[in-house]
């Protein structure tokens, strides 16, 4: 089936084909592992012990969690993991794991970097002497939580946007990550590594030079960050072209890293996590709470529509969990903001096999679409900054469940409306401006001719009724373009199905032989008709 997209601008319907999706046409597979997420909020164990925490991160988040807080190793600090001696505090430790864990499917502990006390002489560099206390004080962490207090940490992070310190010798930075990896892995055989958290994702040299000396066998993923923009601007064209837009976005940076890690011997197995992502790289920049807003809701899309398209990127890990300016929930708890709802939408619906889908109008509606067994589901995302009248089009609908869901993500949060297709009249729908809308179609059961989610009597009368036809293609049941007798078979054979899974009510056999009496005279004359038509052709 394929499916058109008309836009009109401003409540005028232009007619103007903007895209089709072609469900049957897969072009590759959106995992859930790519949904992940930053707990930064979430490292003062007050903050995950909080109702509603817990379950909000799930909503957002299937996919790896990376627990960073550079607060965590400021001693009296309300995130402080460390005391005043920089000794691992298990009670904390132990307090944000059981908060997290129990939602988590995979888990990073991300230590940001050494105590300064061992910083080199006039400079914030690890003072080599340094090297083997710092490996020892990350394996610690891990021994407790692991090891200790039973809990099932996967990945742990050496270190937190520490290359700038060592620019043009990033060689050396693998030297610790080294140290590191073998401390971490005589504590725990099975842990994954993740090497990096770059900060400077355009610095190709630095980047090939530590993954040169860091090697396959010593990191699991290679993690980098990138921000759309260290400016104030509130310009959505520009913010949005940043999300997705060229190789030099932050979906297309991807490609860049992704064939230097592969040409490393062994590379190829390495995962690519952009582990740090959002509008804005420091929260003071986000003058007028773009993130908290639809405009955040439509860049999370946008990014991830176009990250999953290019495959370049295992994970995206959005920076963060719930504080006031970036988070996908608020710092109480108690809600999702528009991004947190196009994160959970996009990590429930927007998982399957991704098809055909484009726009040819990019700059106001970006269109994905998702194939989930019986689910067809296409995102529609208005970055147009404008409302916009969308008409889809251009597809049978007989395939279909009558009725069908429309999520809509805006400003205002989130709202959900159940929809018939035989009275929805076009299948058009009013996108606001900043906003995206998740239209979500169910198959029909096989047999099902009225898509009510029912095999039945009434599926039959469809049939007997359109028997023949081949533009009335309701009970099309096998889809050859023809309603036959075939498509009887098809009604037959799943007569009592229901789309539910509960039982229905079937014809007592005194009914039901009627209808099969009737079936048997149709198919007669329909046999009649057929032949009749070929001897006089």
């Amino acid at each position: 089936m394929l499916l058109i997209v008309f836009l009109g601008v401003g409540g005028r319907l232009d007619a103007q084909v903007v895209g089709p999706i072609a469900w049957d046409s897969v072009q590759g597979v959106s995992s859930p592992r790519l949904f992940g997420i930053n707990v930064w909020d979430g490292t003062d164990p007050n903050v995950s012990a909080q109702p509603g925490y817990a379950s909000k991160l799930a909503a957002v988040s299937p996919g790896p969690v990376r627990i960073h807080s550079v607060e965590t190793l400021i001693p009296g600090n309300q995130k402080a993991w460390v005391d005043s001696s920089f000794e691992w505090q298990p009670q904390t430790i132990d307090a944000v794991l059981s908060n997290v864990s129990p939602v988590v499917g995979e888990l990073m502990l991300n230590v940001p970097r050494w105590p300064s006390m061992w910083n080199e002489s006039g400079s914030s560099r690890l003072d080599p002497s340094r090297y083997t206390d710092y490996a020892d004080f990350v394996a610690e962490l891990l021994d407790i939580a692991n090891n200790q207090l039973g809990h099932d940490v996967g990945w742990i992070e050496p270190f937190n946007e520490v290359d700038p310190l060592y620019d043009g010798n990033t060689a050396e930075l693998a030297t610790i990550h080294n140290a590191v990896v073998a401390a971490a892995r005589a504590v725990d055989p099975d842990i994954k590594i993740g090497a990096g958290a770059w900060l400077q994702p355009f610095d190709d040299t630095d980047i090939r030079q530590f993954v040169n000396a860091v090697g396959a066998a010593n990191m699991d993923a290679f993690t980098y960050h990138h921000y759309a923009t260290s400016s104030v601007s509130t310009d959505r064209n520009f913010l949005y072209d940043r999300a997705a837009s060229g190789s030099s976005s932050v979906a297309g940076r991807g490609r860049a890293v992704r064939d230097i890690l592969d040409d490393l011997p062994g590379g190829d197995s390495v995962e690519l996590w952009l582990s740090e992502t959002n509008v804005y790289s420091s929260f003071d920049k986000d003058t007028t709470g773009l993130m908290a807003g639809g405009a955040g809701a439509v860049w999370d899309a946008l990014l991830h529509a176009s990250a999953i398209r290019r495959g370049d990127v295992d994970v995206i890990q959005p920076w963060n969990d719930s504080d006031g300016t970036y988070g996908k929930f608020t710092p109480d708890a108690s809600q999702l903001r528009p991004a947190g709802h196009v994160r959970e939408l996009m990590a429930s619906l927007m998982v399957g096999e991704w098809v055909t889908a484009f726009s040819f109008a990019p700059d106001d509606l970006q269109v994905f679409a998702v194939v989930e067994g019986d689910r067809h589901a296409a995102m529609l995302i208005n970055r147009s900054g404008a409302p916009l009248d969308v008409e889809l089009s251009g597809f049978s609908t007989n395939g279909f469940m009558d009725q069908f869901e429309v999520h809509t993500v805006d400003d205002s949060g989130l709202s959900i409306d159940n929809e018939s297709i035989s009275s929805h009249g076009g299948l058009s729908f009013a996108l606001g401006a900043d906003s995206v809308q998740f239209v979500v179609f169910t198959e029909r059961l096989a047999g099902d001719y009225n898509g009510d989610g029912l095999v039945g009597a009434i599926d039959y009368t469809i049939w007997r009724d359109t028997l023949g036809s081949v533009t009335e293609l309701a009970a099309d049941g096998d889809n050859d373009g023809e309603v036959t007798l075939a498509d009887y078979d098809v009604w037959r054979d799943n007569f009592g199905a229901s789309a539910s899974g509960e039982s229905v009510t079937i014809p007592e056999p005194t009914a039901l032989i009627q209808l099969l009496a009737v079936a048997l005279v149709a198919a007669f004359a329909y046999r009649v008709c057929r032949a009749q038509g070929r001897a006089n052709g």
